[in-house]
């Protein structure tokens, strides 16, 4: 029987320069890539020149992208087969996902996870060598909604992307467990009824201010604790505890630091 050797990277992530240095350990990584059958990675930059747009998941300074060239040095590196379904693939959009794919074909480097339509994204990608043949899947289950690919319908051509891993979660509980999560739904039930009588007899500006201050992640309100907010733990200047000490009962006071409402209690600033 004919031996096949394959070698198997992660993530490839290279954005310039050679990966291969002078140390002893970064050769010796080199002949294991290169004097193997089919070494195998995961192409997460997209290599494009420049083609595309910033995607709007990535427009914020997420984006992995490269010089054409970088294709060339993991070619030396002994890489011939690339997995391109992941959430890096189309941080250029779709013009750079399709000029990945024509720099890829030019360099004969075989690829698969991506394409013009589900069906082509779908399809796996064969290679062949003098010891036999490799046959490659991609896929991803992280990914931004419309990247993945789709096909022509009707008179709308289809949409070049990645291909798309779809699962469904599933649980399994002991009674014992159910039982446990019936009573904490229970108790969230109360806790939430008993919440909606307090809200009614609040002034309703004041549970606005409380409701947009939690939409932004941080706590509502928090009790002013000594020279502390409670409810972010950082330290009130004298200043600041001082206008607090000269505000009315009725006053609506919010920490300077985290911004959440304060709830004054007697000696709140010894």
């Amino acid at each position: 029987m004919t031996r096949v050797s394959v070698a198997l990277a992660g993530d490839c992530m290279m954005t310039r320069g050679s990966p291969v240095t002078a140390d002893p350990r970064s050769l010796a990584l080199r002949d294991l890539l290169v004097g193997a059958d089919f070494a195998v990675a995961n192409l997460e930059v997209v290599p494009s020149d420049g083609a595309g747009h910033p995607a709007g998941s990535a427009a914020g300074g997420g984006c992995l992208i490269a010089d054409s060239g970088v294709l060339d040095e993991i070619r030396a590196l002994g890489f011939t087969v690339l997995g391109c379904a992941n959430n890096h693939a189309l941080d250029m959009g779709t013009g750079g996902l399709l000029d990945t794919m024509k720099l890829l074909r030019e360099r004969r480097m075989t690829f698969a996870g991506v394409g013009r339509t589900l069906a082509e994204a779908r399809a796996p990608a064969y290679a062949d060598g003098p010891t036999g043949s490799l046959a490659l899947i991609s896929c991803a289950s992280t990914f931004a909604a419309g990247q993945e690919a789709c096909e022509p319908s009707g008179r709308l051509p289809g949409r070049p992307g990645l291909n798309p891993l779809r699962y469904r979660l599933e649980v399994r509980v002991t009674l014992s467990q159910l039982r446990a999560l019936t009573e904490i739904d229970e108790t969230r039930r109360q806790r939430s009824s008993r919440r909606d009588e307090l809200v009614a007899s609040l002034n309703p500006d004041l549970v606005a201010l409380y409701e947009r201050q939690r939409a932004g992640g941080g706590a509502g309100a928090g009790p002013l604790q000594g020279r502390r907010c409670g409810a972010c733990r950082i330290e009130i200047d004298r200043g600041e505890l001082a206008r607090i000490s000269a505000a009315a009962e009725d006053d609506i006071l919010r920490c300077p630091e985290c911004g959440a409402i304060l709830l004054r209690v007697r000696d709140f600033g010894a």
